[in-house]
């Protein structure tokens, strides 16, 4: 009991040495504590405002960076369909695409009705004669073209006449022969008619120095050639021939359309040759006759005069044209 009475007292002796160490020990702490404090006192506030600082600006700089978009995240899966939006308005038309390819043909359709009957063309028969100018005989191996605003409608050979239909209007039709002058003949096919000409070929001059052809209608049925010569020798159907037949009446026609011809073998010296064609027959006038004469004269031209046009006409006569020293015929 004494030992740990004894025992006791040095515990608690030793307990109080060591609680004043330790006392002084805290004490000396302590002190250094305040001393550091001190020390770095101003520099814990110069930190502590500048992290504070740098912190207020890394928050500033955070939100902005925040607030940018950051960059384009992988494509998500595709989410279920919407339902179908309103209609839209029109658009503006869009530029038109090149063209596609040709789309194969369709299949026929069914037949339309029947139209109403079309108008017939309006035509014309044009009847030809052909004839020898110097013996009124029918002229075989002819080639017959038909002419209209500078193109052929029709080409055929033909011999002592021929037929042909046409549309209504104005033509021209060219006959040929090897051995004969080209004759041009302007004819009016008018609607429903028949118009009949007389188309009397020349053969060539051979040296003659001229040749004058009379053709008309149907009506006067006779018109007689008269020509009076420089000499004075009166030519006609009762005396056909001068000075040796230098002047002569080939062919004297009584029934309509002619030819009635002249030739001329040479020219006479003198004053000039007078040439006019007389109605003998009472029926129809030169007017209405559609009267042509044509001289074929060795420069190669040919001389055209028309009854009511060219010349001039008294009652039963018509003053066609008079030759002068220059050997031309002009219109009387």
């Amino acid at each position: 009991m004494k030992d740990i009475k004894k025992f006791s007292k040095e515990v608690a002796g030793k307990f109080d040495s060591v609680n004043q160490h330790v006392g002084k020990h805290i004490e000396k702490t302590e002190d250094h504590i305040d001393t550091v404090e001190d020390r770095h006192k101003s520099k814990l506030e110069y930190l502590g405002h500048k992290w504070h600082k740098e912190t207020h600006a890394l928050k500033h700089k955070l939100q902005k960076v925040a607030a940018e978009p950051g960059p384009t995240g992988p494509r998500g899966p595709r989410g279920p369909v919407g339902h179908v939006g309103h209609t839209g308005d029109d658009g503006p038309q869009g530029h038109r695409g090149p063209p596609g390819h040709p789309g194969k043909d369709g299949a026929a359709g069914p037949a339309g009705h029947a139209g109403h009957p079309g108008k017939a063309a309006e035509t014309g028969i044009l009847r030809g004669h052909l004839r020898n100018a110097v013996n009124g005989h029918n002229l075989q191996g002819c080639t017959v073209e038909i002419r209209r605003g500078g193109h052929t409608v029709a080409s055929f050979s033909a011999g002592g006449s021929f037929q042909h239909t046409l549309p209504i209007g104005d033509y021209t039709v060219h006959i040929t022969h090897p051995d004969y002058i080209p004759l041009d003949e302007v004819v009016h096919v008018q609607a429903g008619g028949h118009f009949e000409i007389s188309l009397a070929l020349s053969p060539k001059l051979n040296g003659m120095k001229a040749r004058i052809v009379l053709t008309w209608g149907p009506h006067p049925r006779d018109l007689d050639t008269h020509m009076k010569t420089p000499t004075g020798c009166h030519m006609y159907y009762g005396k056909k021939n001068c000075n040796d037949n230098t002047v002569s009446l080939d062919v004297d026609d009584t029934s309509g359309h002619g030819p009635e011809t002249v030739t001329l073998g040479k020219w006479e010296a003198g004053s000039e040759f007078e040439y006019w064609i007389h109605q003998y027959s009472s029926d129809g006038n030169f007017h209405s006759s559609e009267a042509l004469v044509k001289v074929y004269h060795e420069n190669g031209q040919v001389y055209t005069f028309r009854a009511g046009h060219d010349g001039h006409i008294s009652n039963r006569r018509w003053n066609v044209f008079r030759i002068g020293s220059d050997h031309i015929p002009r219109a009387w």
